[in-house]
């Protein structure tokens, strides 16, 4: 699997904030050097945030069934994804990993749903999409066990919904690994930036061979590419298929994980890590070698900067090949309520 790495440099400006943060004098490395009125409460289930990693033993004992499944030939149960990963984030979304070998190679797809409520550790999902059970998490780390019954919608390919649950009918429980938090991912800024960001407009600037400057409401990249195209930006056709997607919101987990939400249940998955959490920069790991685009790749360096709840990431990239300009998008992102 190609990995695809860019940077987030973050400039952000005295943080003064709805979370408890100690005494007031406190100037740990760890706080944010360049915030403006943060107002950022904290998220409704930041305690019930957790990554579910599914090992292959146990996701083969999951069982399908449904309308849509029983339509489906023996080849083409044998070939439906397996479920890897349940992200439960500090914001309610639910956002199930699944895994599928494709031409010898791993190909990973994504499906986030809202969580309606949480009650004795059980998720129950919005649209009457079904509920999870996760039983046995510490912070120290180690397995816990899950059950569940939920509705999936299977796009690629489109089968439709598909009820997946745990053996018998969620009777017993699985065991799985389970990641609770980075140790890394501590900090002030860290209680900032992990949350869900709703797209509420863009803006490009293309400096060189190529130069534009364009404002954008809400997170249509196809705007953004037709911009460049039409000042002399080249584009591929893959280049230019990987700018189809609207970006709905962006969202950063304490466990770890980047999801870039397109809106249709979908997302662009990633690993992040700080490099310098004093510097606010860290590292991103796209998951998988279809995810970024022209101007997410892994010379991206992206500048962040709070705002009372607001948040703006710039991504900074260099283009090279028969015309060299350099590109700045910036995302413009509000808190999600």
């Amino acid at each position: 699997m190609k990995k695809n790495f860019f940077y987030l440099a973050m400039a952000a400006c005295v943080a003064i904030c709805n979370v408890s943060c100690g005494d007031d004098d406190d100037s740990s490395s760890s706080e944010p050097k360049k915030t403006d009125n943060v107002t950022l409460t904290t998220p409704r289930y930041e305690d019930k945030a957790v990554e579910i990693s599914i090992t292959p033993a146990v996701a083969s004992t999951f069982e399908y069934s449904g309308a849509n499944y029983e339509k489906l030939s023996d080849a083409e149960k044998n070939t439906l994804p397996k479920m890897t990963s349940v992200d439960l984030t500090e914001d309610g979304m639910a956002v199930f990993e699944f895994t599928s070998t494709e031409n010898g190679k791993t190909k990973r797809e994504y499906r986030t749903y809202p969580v309606e409520s949480v009650k004795d550790n059980t998720y129950t999902l919005a649209g009457n999409r079904g509920w999870l059970k996760v039983e046995g998490v510490t912070r120290a780390g180690g397995s816990a066990r899950i059950t569940f019954s939920i509705t999936i919608e299977f796009i690629e390919p489109p089968i439709g919904e598909i009820v997946l649950s745990t053996a018998n009918g969620g009777a017993e429980a699985a065991v799985v690994n389970y990641i609770l938090s980075q140790a890394a991912a501590q900090g002030l800024l860290t209680e900032y930036l992990c949350r869900t960001w709703n797209v509420t407009g863009m803006i490009l600037d293309l400096e060189g061979d190529v130069n534009t400057f364009k404002e954008f409401t809400g997170g249509n990249m196809a705007q953004v590419r037709d911009e460049a195209i039409s000042h002399g930006a080249e584009f591929t056709e893959s280049e230019k298929a990987e700018f189809s997607k609207v970006i709905k919101s962006v969202v950063v987990t304490k466990t770890g994980q980047l999801y870039i939400n397109y809106g249709n249940t979908t997302v662009d998955a990633c690993d992040w890590g700080w490099i310098s959490s004093e510097e606010g920069t860290f590292r991103i790991n796209l998951k998988d070698s279809a995810m970024g685009n022209k101007f997410l790749n892994d010379e991206s360096v992206v500048d962040v900067n709070f705002k009372t709840d607001r948040l703006v990431l710039k991504l900074s990239t260099k283009i090279t090949g028969s015309k060299t300009y350099n590109c700045a998008l910036s995302l413009q992102l509000q808190a999600s309520k």
